[in-house]
């Protein structure tokens, strides 16, 4: 088995008798509106990839792990023209990748579902998934000749990874986001002091999930992937050069892992596109020779971005077109569908939600989740209970004439978020970012894991303790988590439950119920 890196979460897996082409990202105007774009760029990986499907002779594959666009790349894909292969999708509930490729006219579709086997001539494929509506995503483990390879890239499925290696036996090759990837606090309104606060402990929980990882698969090799983008939008830019936010580069982590891991036989390089790993050796075979040194980041994102100063300034200029009233107007249809779809879940929402278009300063939609109404208002009525989103009209058009959807709105980081108090609602969450078409089944997803009562005993601190055992977020089984700073970790996104104050969220209102068992000694002692 080889294993070439084609930049981000992409990768070529190649055996005996067949090839699997993973996630290729390649396109030249990045993703998500052209907000990221890859780091280090791999568009030369384009004529790589074009030329195996071309002129391989073996069974190819073409897997797709889910829907975001820095995964699911049809720009790429519409340049392949011999389709000749078959497609690997994970069966989604929503089949977006699925009915994006319906007339894509490739010699077969495959739907797996979560765990099932797909038999090639000479391996094997498994995908795992999450299916949750905010986390729709899958794992994919190639096995052939003995060897195995699983690709976890944005999958958190970290609670599952101990009966995966106990299934499936030793993993080879193991590789895993370490990056983030999501708009908080990158988004909101902080202090810088805050700001770096917040994005260092974020920081902290990837690393640490990522050590956890490879603790428990213990491959031969692990290769850092799904890394951070580069933000070339001059609307952006500055992102990339914060002196801590939540992106890390390659290089931040394997400084971690090199101390946090040491006790460890794998081993986990910085991997550039182009680089082969032969897993029959257990070593690279071919290193490309256009490396990134992560010192001259700056110069090097610099030149990258002057390559596209043309295209964003055609850009904006034609987004001062836009007549932004009349984008404010339309986006109210679609804020009712989303409404009109909402169920209320566990307990009434208090908190407003207020969207201001950036331009229109007049007018700002409030939408009240306890009455479901929404309303057009002037100001914000409690500034010490509220949540605003902030967003421009070009933006929002784009979601409004369905040239990209709400979730891949939310990754464009071109809004402004701004919560009082600052907690997390997973509600609020899923509002904002979910097309009104998920809203229905993401409610009923978060009244099924809230109405989930199983509890369970855990000991900390010589007390024991019971819990509930799934997480009131995403529902993480708990019992795969552990216990730190007096808090009881989930191992999917580590919230943090602290069991010294009846299990109650440090990031939230959410609580486990977490109840003593045993009398504190010295409650004992005054009774006696």
């Amino acid at each position: 088995m080889q294993i070439t890196y084609l930049g981000h979460a992409g990768f070529c897996v190649e055996t005996k008798s067949s090839i699997i082409i993973m996630d290729p990202w390649l396109s030249e105007h990045g993703a998500f509106d052209s907000a990221w774009f890859q780091y280090p760029n791999n568009h030369h990986m384009a004529a790589y990839v074009q030329s195996v499907v071309e002129t391989s002779k073996k069974d190819k594959y073409i897997y797709i792990s889910h829907e975001h666009k820095d995964h699911f790349d049809i720009n790429f894909l519409n340049t392949l023209k011999n389709r000749d292969f078959t497609v690997i999708l994970a069966n989604f509930f929503h089949p977006i990748v699925k009915e994006a490729l319906t007339n894509y006219n490739c010699k077969n579709i495959v739907l797996l579902n979560n765990q099932e086997e797909f038999i090639l001539k000479d391996a094997s494929i498994i995908l795992f998934t999450i299916d949750a509506e905010l986390e729709c995503d899958s794992a994919i483990l190639v096995k052939s000749a003995g060897q195995s390879f699983l690709n976890l890239n944005d999958c958190k499925l970290h609670e599952e990874l101990k009966s995966i290696v106990i299934k499936h036996g030793k993993i080879d090759v193991f590789t895993a986001q370490f990056s983030g990837a999501i708009w908080h606090p990158t988004c909101y309104t902080y202090s810088e002091e805050e700001y770096e606060k917040i994005s260092k402990n974020k920081q902290k929980i990837k690393f640490e999930l990522t050590a956890r990882a490879i603790e428990v698969v213990k491959p031969t090799l692990y290769i850092p992937s799904a890394g951070p983008p580069c933000f070339l939008d001059p609307m952006l830019m500055h992102i990339n050069f914060e002196k801590i936010n939540i992106f890390p580069r390659a290089t931040q982590l394997i400084e971690y892992l090199n101390y946090r891991c040491k006790h460890l036989n794998t081993v986990w390089p910085e991997v550039m596109p182009g680089d082969v790993f032969d897993v029959d050796v257990s070593k690279f075979i071919q290193l490309s020779s256009s490396r990134v040194n992560d010192n001259d980041f700056f110069s090097y994102v610099t030149s990258y971005a002057n390559h596209y100063k043309k295209f964003f300034e055609t850009r904006e200029n034609n987004n001062y077109k836009i007549n932004a009233h009349k984008v404010f107007l339309e986006l109210r249809s679609d804020l009712e569908k989303k409404i009109s779809n909402l169920k209320l879940v566990n307990k009434n929402i208090t908190t407003p939600l207020y969207w201001r278009i950036t331009e229109v300063k007049e007018e700002i939609y409030k939408i009240d989740f306890k009455e479901k109404e929404l309303t057009i208002v002037h100001n914000i009525a409690d500034y010490n209970n509220y949540y605003m989103i902030e967003s421009p009209a070009w933006q929002v058009k784009k979601v409004l004439h369905k040239e990209i959807n709400w979730p891949d709105f939310a990754l464009t980081f071109r809004v402004k978020l701004t919560r009082v108090p600052d907690k997390y609602n997973t509600l609020i969450h899923g509002f904002l970012t979910l097309d009104a078409e998920s809203i229905g089944r993401f409610c009923e997803m978060m009244q099924k894991c809230y109405d989930r009562n199983e509890r369970m005993v855990i000991e900390y601190d010589g007390k024991r303790y019971s819990v509930l055992r799934y997480c009131r977020h995403q529902g993480g089984d708990l019992s795969q988590g552990w216990i730190e700073n007096g808090c009881l970790v989930c191992p999917r996104h580590r919230w943090q439950y602290d069991l010294r104050n009846k299990g109650k969220c440090i990031y939230n209102d959410e609580s486990i119920d977490a109840i003593c068992l045993d009398q504190d000694i010295s409650d004992k002692n005054e009774t006696n």
